[in-house]
């Protein structure tokens, strides 16, 4: 099951850069942060606390800047 989630992520970060790199806002930024979930729960599942804090930040991040932009928060 967690090689699923794995590769899931993995598809979900590429296919977020691909939306990011053609400039398609807020969708890049969306999807990545279904991937950075996705690889969360794959780095606790590991127990890897390198990848747990480096994709929750980015999720956090990434999230973060869509509140902004979209809810004017901050």
């Amino acid at each position: 099951m967690i090689t699923k989630v794995k590769w899931a992520a993995t598809a979900a970060v590429i296919f977020g850069t691909a939306l990011n790199s053609l400039g398609l806002y807020p969708y890049g930024p969306m999807v990545l942060v279904i991937a950075g979930i996705l690889w969360v729960i794959v780095s606790i599942h590991w127990k890897d606390k390198a990848l747990i804090i480096t994709n929750g930040t980015l999720t956090i991040v990434s999230v973060t800047g869509l509140a902004i932009n979209y809810l004017g928060l901050f």
